[in-house]
């Protein structure tokens, strides 16, 4: 086939997978971190780790190239632009490993079908990072692939080179690495050695590309609608680059977590990409890896190590981290064709353009509704909603990504409601401090919670995996305004029926991860919205959403939504949501979680015995899990005071300060104890001395009650005297 033949090839996928994603494209800011790097691209901000610089530079191009669209829509088209571009890529890859007249007409089918798989398809409708990920990984995959097929000083610096851009983007990319490293062990020098003299010029090219990072800190301003970069330092930008906020969600995988892992992937690649990846993909693989080891082992291995990184990395919307396994599936089939002697077909035309058709068609459809976000618009109605209920000068803080980053692109970039302000937690914390005039955020909370006009968006954080026992959540759950005098009036009748209008006209139940955590969300604020003004219908609000729950696969949201109904004191529907929860394949790190949920319950309902059980189960799992230890040290404590043991009491009260030393309250009921224990009086003088010295936010009561009891002590020591 000839260069001119395969640039028209090219070409076509390139459009008519464009074309397909256009019309599918959503017309306005979505879910998750769309709204986020809408804004980045926007104003050549700073996103979350790693940073993306060269995603960043780029797209600020593009969407200042496309000014006359609105930027979020320029944003979601430079996504669908870079997946159109990974699969006219993964096409010249596949006909670098087979071509021929039968292969170039199967080629351009399997092109299109990972084009329309829906690790692709619903990254590529909406701003996300992925697809330019895909783009990035698969031009290195490619330059390594020809690099062992014809290896020559100048396509080393290249691929090295390609290597190099992948890891100015996602980090998950960083697998091409070992296909490049088998590559060169794979094609070594005449004499059998890989020199130092060999490999410098590799790295310096390797290297080259990652001083993009630097544009980062020249970019660095406290101006920035969003700056995830804290300040402009060295060691600040290791701390993006490294992920360091990201570190909660990284996690050692037994056994049992990668097999469960591996059957939801079985289950995912029938639903990704049709049965088509299921039935030929894996068979596909198994003959590469027979009859032609060397050169599948570098599309293989990535792949492999893409599966072990989903594996540890605790977030339950993995789908664009497939992209490199999706890869080799598609690849695998083409091995599969050429086990069967497909380049022999050349006479039976029909038979190859209707296998052709039925690789390309499959995915098509079967992901179609999935991924057609052309009429959501409920990402940015919820927006607008929490924005719409701000008081006029007044300041919107919010948490979760749904919440936070559409406001936030509203505002800044399309101006709605500009007489407000918005922040966020780490992505608008340079503003924050440039507006209040303090490096601490704990201070600045302060300062806005008493502030009259702050409206706290305290969202229900369903989203990125959080957990219950995260270090930062907010489970009071959301309210549109700091009153907490909530009467029914107009006002709420508005809001509510608004809020049931949007659901029914936005909302596509099952269509996509965060959108249902949005609709969850807004039956939250319903059911709040009910409960706090007195309406007598929050029960139906609550059985809709169990019966929507039903639905919902993760089991990290059903978790979340049984906090949200135990810090209310409705323990039997939290209890429900913690059974619905367990009802799905739960590795461990989530079985823990959901004792450890199980056992707050029982202690919030005084039954202390079954609540032990529960978080000592938590403990069977993961001895050194810091909050299972912790409850149960909590709950043992109470348990040995309710026996009048009260020497083993203080122990656990030990138990628990070495834990959180800093925790006033702690430190107090151990004091508390200790005065009650013989011989423990300088004990008890002791810690309500170290709590007077170090008050921390300790109550006034509490704080009298120490001094009164320090007299005393004072006075029966100096009385002998």
């Amino acid at each position: 086939m000839n260069d001119r033949a395969r640039t028209i090839d090219t070409c076509v996928i390139f459009i008519f997978a464009l074309t397909i994603y256009l019309i599918t494209c959503c017309r306005t800011v979505y879910v998750g971190d769309a709204g986020e790097l809408a804004t980045v691209l926007a104003t050549g901000g700073i996103a979350h780790p790693p940073g993306y610089p060269l995603y960043t530079i780029l797209g600020y191009l593009w969407v200042h190239l496309f000014f006359f669209l609105r930027p979020v829509v320029a944003a979601n088209v430079f996504s669908a632009v870079s997946a159109a571009g990974a699969a006219s890529v993964l096409y010249l890859l596949l006909m670098r490993i087979r071509s021929g007249q039968s292969f170039a007409i199967i080629n351009k089918a399997l092109a299109l079908a990972f084009a329309f798989s829906f690790p692709v398809w619903s990254q590529a409708v909406y701003a996300e990072v992925y697809t330019f990920g895909a783009l990035l990984y698969l031009s290195a995959l490619l330059s390594v692939v020809v690099y062992f097929q014809q290896p020559s000083k100048r396509q080393a610096l290249l691929m090295a080179f390609s290597c190099g851009l992948v890891l100015t983007h996602h980090f998950s990319g960083g697998v091409v690495l070992s296909s490049a490293v088998l590559a060169l062990l794979f094609t070594r020098c005449p004499d059998n050695r890989i020199t130092f003299r060999r490999l410098l010029p590799i790295a310096g090219v390797f290297i080259l590309p990652l001083t993009l990072y630097a544009f980062l800190i020249l970019r660095y301003s406290p101006d920035l609608p969003i700056n995830w970069l804290t300040d402009a330092t060295p060691a600040a930008l290791w701390e993006l680059v490294s992920g360091t906020v990201y570190r909660q969600y990284v996690g050692a995988t037994t056994i049992g977590d990668f097999g469960l892992l591996i059957l939801r992937l079985g289950k995912d690649l029938f639903w990704y990409a049709g049965p088509i990846l299921l039935l030929l993909g894996i068979p596909g693989i198994l003959r590469a890896v027979q009859n032609e080891a060397r050169l599948y082992s570098l599309i293989a291995l990535p792949a492999l190590l893409n599966i072990v990184f989903v594996s540890s990395y605790r977030i339950p919307d993995f789908t664009g981290y497939l992209i490199p396994t999706v890869a080799a599936a598609i690849i695998g089939i083409q091995y599969l064709l050429i086990s069967l002697r497909f380049e022999n077909w050349t006479q039976r035309t029909g038979l190859i353009y209707g296998l052709a058709l039925c690789i390309l068609v499959l995915p098509l459809f079967w992901n179609y509704d999935r991924c057609n976000l052309s009429k959501t618009f409920i990402a940015e109605q919820y927006a607008k909603d929490l924005l719409d209920s701000t008081p006029s000068g007044g300041v919107l803080l919010t948490k979760s990504d749904n919440a936070a980053h559409t406001t936030l692109y509203l505002r800044y970039i399309e101006q709605y409601r500009p007489e407000i302000e918005v922040y966020s937690t780490r992505s608008t914390l340079n503003r924050m401090k440039r507006d209040f005039g303090n490096d601490n955020y704990s201070s600045i909370l302060t300062a806005l919670d008493k502030a009259p006009n702050t409206n706290w968006a305290k969202e229900f954080i369903l989203n990125q995996g959080q957990l219950p026992s995260a270090e930062v959540k907010h489970s009071q759950g959301l309210t549109y305004t700091n009153r907490t005098d909530l009467i029914p009036d107009d006002n709420i009748e508005k809001r509510l029926a608004r809020y049931i209008s949007d659901l029914q006209r936005n909302y596509q139940p099952g269509k996509d991860y965060k959108s249902d955590q949005v609709y969850l969300e807004y039956m939250m604020h319903k059911i709040d919205l009910l409960r706090q003004a007195g309406y007598g219908d929050a029960n139906t609000a609550v059985n809709i959403l169990k019966k929507q729950g039903k639905f919902f696969s993760d089991a990290r949201t059903c978790l979340a939504i049984a906090q949200f109904y135990m810090v209310r004191k409705m323990y039997d529907d939290s209890k429900f949501w913690i059974a619905l929860s367990s009802r799905h394949d739960q590795p461990s790190y989530i079985q823990r979680e959901t004792y450890v949920l199980l056992g707050c319950l029982y202690r919030r309902q005084d039954r202390p015995d079954e609540a032990l059980k529960a978080f000592r189960a938590a403990l069977t799992i993961s001895p050194e899990y810091e909050p299972a230890r912790y409850n149960t040290y909590l709950v043992a404590s109470q348990l040995k005071i309710r026996d009048s043991d009260f020497a083993a009491a203080a122990a656990y009260y030990d138990s628990l300060l070495a834990i959180e030393p800093g925790n006033m309250l702690l430190l107090y009921n151990k004091a508390q104890l200790c005065d009650n224990l013989p011989g423990r009086l300088q004990d008890a003088y002791d810690c309500y001395r170290e709590l007077l010295n170090n008050p921390g936010n300790v109550p006034e009561d509490i704080l009298a009650s120490s001094r009164r009891r320090v007299r005393e002590i004072d006075g029966m020591v100096l009385g002998p005297k």
